[in-house]
C-alpha cells in the first residue's frame, strides 16, 4: 500500500478518484442511502481533517480512502510480522 498525499492531484483527478471509490463501494448504509456527492464530500472531509487517508493499493490496482486509525493498525499488524520473522 502506498499512501497518496491528496493535496498533490489537481482537483478534477481527486474528484475522479474519489467519485471511483464510492461507486466501487456503493452508497447504501443501512436504514439511509447517502447520494454519491454527500459520500465524496464525507471522503474529502476525512481527508482534510486527517482522519482519512488516500491509499493505493498495488496488488489489487485501486485507490481507497482508510481511516488514519485503521490504517495505523494495518501498519502494526505488517511491522510486527516483520519482527516475528527474525
Amino acid at each position: 500500500m502506498i499512501e497518496i498525499d491528496y493535496k498533490q492531484l489537481n482537483s478534477e483527478t481527486l474528484n475522479s478518484l474519489l467519485t471511483e471509490i464510492v461507486l466501487r463501494e456503493g452508497t447504501d448504509y443501512g436504514v439511509v442511502e447517502v447520494s454519491v456527492a454527500d459520500k465524496k464530500k464525507q471522503l474529502l472531509n476525512a481527508l482534510v481533517q486527517g482522519t482519512g487517508v488516500l491509499v493505493y493499493h498495488h496488488s489489487e490496482g485501486f485507490c481507497e480512502v482508510f481511516s488514519r486509525v485503521e490504517l495505523d493498525k494495518v501498519y502494526q499488524k505488517i511491522s510486527t510480522k516483520s519482527v516475528d520473522n527474525y
